[in-house]
């Protein structure tokens, strides 16, 4: 019986002299597995992080193309808002022009029983201007008018003929000091603002001579292309003559150059086309088709409008490829003011070509002094056969 303790204790030495081996097992084998299960975290935690960092990716790109989509769709909600205002200011100045046509009607009327009418046309050319608080360009518009008239033989010089639409600013003190400085200078008031299109037929109709020159107010005339002109618009009797304008910016600087191509049915119709309405008109001619348009809808368009209704009544279009004038482009300027203008080309193509016969009718041309004509449509050489020469057939 007292081995057995004995047994008992020689068994629990042995224990406990093997017990620092095993619990150094037992804590290697515990860091392997916490080593082990490190290593699988960081293993779970890249791939993690990797999932992650490919889902910020995606997220970055969706942002990206939300930013772009953002721009276009504000850069199309500006050009919606610019569209809308325009057309509102389009349709607002057109209700203004409808209402105030009748009050303008009678004040045309009143201002042409006081004036000198009815005398016969004598070959020459006028110049038309009309000023609506341009004081500050009228002097330049007019002294360039008197200059073209100067290039001219005396007996062919007419006048300037001014017509102040009802200014508020200095144009009568302007006009004024212009008629004291020289006798050729007329000019007429209206006390009720007639617009650009009645007041250019009460100056057609006080023009004395052949042909007359349209010059806006703050535009210039260019002497000499002015003298070309008119003796293409003489020569060859056409209805409407134009040449090139440059378009300048108010520091002077040339933008561009307008009325810069033949007359032909393409460019015609042509919906970005701009023949200008600095050019000379046969004064008979444009009165006896009955001026200028009081459509409404014409009210920033009445000089396009007096083109189409010239071809399509069969009179001849003459281009002459020399510089006539200067346009003033201004943010301020009639036509910059009026709104977007995208009806009346689509009225003028209504009105007057519909059944598409206008387009192989224009009766155009273009010539010069120089080298007489260089161009012409079959519908213009059967108004002069001089022009059969020039005529373009494909």
């Amino acid at each position: 019986m007292a081995a057995r303790p004995l047994h008992r204790a020689r068994e629990w030495i042995r224990r406990f002299r093997a017990a620092p081996a095993l619990i150094e097992t037992i804590s290697e084998r515990q860091l392997e597995t916490v080593a082990e299960r490190q290593l699988e975290f960081a293993r779970h935690l890249d791939e993690h992080e990797a999932a992650v960092m490919a889902e910020l990716d995606i997220a970055r790109q969706l942002l990206e193309r939300l930013d772009q989509r953002t721009h276009i769709l504000a850069a199309r909600l500006e050009d919606d808002v610019r569209r809308i205002e325009s057309r509102v200011a389009e349709q607002s100045a057109l209700t203004r022009a409808t209402v105030q046509a009748p009050a303008r009607d009678a004040a045309m009327a009143q201002l042409l029983g006081g004036l000198d009418l009815g005398a016969a046309l004598r070959p020459g050319l006028s110049v038309l201007v009309i000023s609506w608080n341009h004081a500050g360009f009228l002097p330049a518009a007019v002294q360039s008018g008197l200059a073209a008239l100067d290039g001219l033989p005396a007996n062919e010089q007419g006048r300037v003929l001014v017509l102040d639409d009802a200014s508020t600013d200095e144009t009568g003190d302007v006009l004024a000091d212009l008629v004291a400085q020289d006798e050729r200078v007329e000019s007429i008031r209206s006390p009720v603002n007639l617009g650009l299109s009645r007041a250019r037929n009460v100056l057609l109709q006080r023009a004395a001579t052949t042909h007359a020159l349209v010059l806006d107010a703050d535009n210039r005339a260019a002497p000499e292309g002015v003298a070309t002109l008119y003796a293409v618009a003489r020569e060859w009797r056409s209805a409407f003559t134009y040449g090139n304008v440059l378009l300048h910016r108010p520091d002077g600087s040339v933008d561009a150059v307008a009325s810069n191509d033949v007359p032909s049915p393409g460019y015609f119709f042509a919906r970005a086309h701009h023949i200008d309405s600095l050019a000379i008109v046969a004064v008979g001619v444009v009165l006896e088709v009955g001026g200028y348009s009081l459509d409404p809808a014409f009210h920033a368009f009445d000089d396009h409008e007096l083109v189409h209704r010239l071809a399509r009544l069969g009179h001849l279009i003459g281009f002459v490829p020399t510089v006539v004038g200067r346009y003033r482009v201004d943010d301020l300027s009639h036509s910059s003011t009026l709104g977007h203008q995208a009806l009346p080309p689509g009225r003028l193509a209504r009105m007057y070509d519909q059944d598409g016969k206008l387009e192989s009718t224009v009766a155009a041309f273009a010539a010069h002094p120089a080298t007489g004509p260089v161009w012409a449509t079959a519908a213009a050489a059967k108004l002069d056969p001089r022009l059969a020469s020039v005529v373009v057939t494909s």
